[in-house]
């Protein structure tokens, strides 16, 4: 499953990067993430192939092994996170719009078990609806400084 979305940022393209660059300050916009361990050595000049894991909190812990898949400063940053239930490809690419910054969000789901494969096709408008409120919330953090 693929979900795809376009927000105007109204903060540099070098401030938004370093949002979506650095995991560490991902939880100044992604709900639920608690920490962000490393598995792996990470070269901050060329950090694809780094390994890390995500553990996010809520009603429920869970943990997502991860691995940065692309890095274009100051364009694009590829994310891979997954369980052995799914797996999401996510891309961020940033481009100038004038002083902000336009950012065109992807994402492609790749269900693993019978289970997510069904509760995707169930849950398909609340993902939607999930990625949206992350978008906001990362637009907001990038236009506050």
């Amino acid at each position: 499953m693929r979900y795809a979305r376009t927000v105007e940022i109204a903060a540099p393209v070098g401030h938004v990067f370093a949002l979506l660059d650095d995991l560490d300050r991902h939880r100044l916009w992604l709900d639920g993430l608690e920490e962000v361990v490393s598995r792996s050595r990470r070269d901050p000049g060329n950090p694809v192939g780094w390994h890390f894991t995500m553990r996010m909190g809520g009603p429920r812990r869970v943990e997502f092994d991860g691995e940065v898949i692309a890095r274009e400063k100051p364009s694009h940053v590829g994310l891979r996170i997954g369980n052995p239930a799914f797996t999401m490809d996510t891309h961020y690419r940033l481009t100038a719009a004038g002083p902000g910054t336009r950012l065109d969000y992807e994402v492609e789901v790749t269900n693993h078990t019978r289970a997510t494969r069904v509760s995707s096709l169930l849950l398909g408008s609340e993902t939607r609806r999930l990625i949206r409120k992350q978008l906001r919330k990362l637009k907001k953090a990038a236009e506050a400084g």
